[in-house]
């Protein structure tokens, strides 16, 4: 039988809180294919539960964006590198010395942006939830502005 929506969720959720509990934090990924998103757009669930932001990042394809937001939490929640804060620079995480700027989500898209569903599903809130955006240096090396189409930016540049 087709799973109802409400077991969908379900099963969905309970994905998620096994890669939680495995590694301390869960990916999600979406895109045009789901048609809640225009840009890719890919999110961490569970950083707030070791008491820090999530983390999202716009306008990679998903298995980039996953594998840049694994290889960063991976190294935060086993303390190999300290944890980041907005208005500060990363320049070790994407290949040829890119850069990746870490941006505060607005709190009016942090707490009511359906593309984080599934993290207000989890924690049965919208309300107080923070989230930091990792945005990365164009190819010509320079930096979107707010209204960027290829990766919206989720708060105010401080470059």
């Amino acid at each position: 039988a087709p799973m109802s929506d409400e077991n969908w969720l379900e099963a969905f959720l309970e994905q998620i809180d096994e890669a939680i509990e495995a590694y301390g934090w869960a990916v999600r990924t979406l895109d045009d294919a789901e048609g809640l998103s225009d840009t890719p757009f890919t999110h961490t669930i569970g950083l707030e539960e070791l008491g820090h932001c999530e983390f999202v990042v716009t306008g990679l394809p998903g298995a980039v964006a996953s594998r840049v937001l694994n290889t960063l939490c991976a190294a935060l929640v086993d303390g190999t590198r300290t944890w980041p804060t907005p208005g500060s620079s990363i320049d070790d995480l994407l290949s040829n010395g890119y850069e990746v700027r870490v941006l505060d989500v607005d709190d009016d898209i942090a707490c009511d942006d359906d593309r984080f569903a599934a993290a207000y599903a989890r924690r049965g809130t919208r309300e107080g939830f923070r989230v930091q955006q990792l945005v990365w240096q164009l190819a010509d090396r320079s930096w979107p502005e707010r209204d960027a189409e290829h990766q919206p930016l989720l708060g105010a540049p401080w470059w």
